[in-house]
């Protein structure tokens, strides 16, 4: 498993960012909550994670707290139905405090 990425924020947009570690870009998908608390491009940026593993792909999702993480995994795991897309979702139409 991948705990965190720490590097320079390389590319972000709304939905996706772009960490460089080492000379490596790992895109990682986040939710608008995340964004807002990104630094510029080019800056510092450290990233809690989850990794999702399917058959076709290996995907990173990032989160700026830990308590956004906890939620998206809270969702992904005890609520069926919900994926880590719509958790994502969930979490860009909302605060974590708020679905507390």
């Amino acid at each position: 498993m991948i705990a965190y990425l720490q590097g320079r924020l390389a590319q972000a947009l709304p939905t996706q960012v772009v960490v460089d570690v080492g000379g490596v870009g790992y895109e990682v998908f986040i939710p608008l909550s995340s964004f807002d608390r990104l630094p510029q491009p080019g800056g510092e940026v450290k990233l809690l994670t989850h990794l999702s593993i399917r058959d076709d792909a290996h995907i990173l999702y990032g989160f700026m707290t830990d308590s956004e993480r906890d939620l998206f995994r809270l969702l992904i795991r005890h609520v069926s139905g919900i994926g880590p897309k719509i958790a994502l979702n969930v979490l860009s139409g909302t605060t974590t405090a708020s679905l507390r």
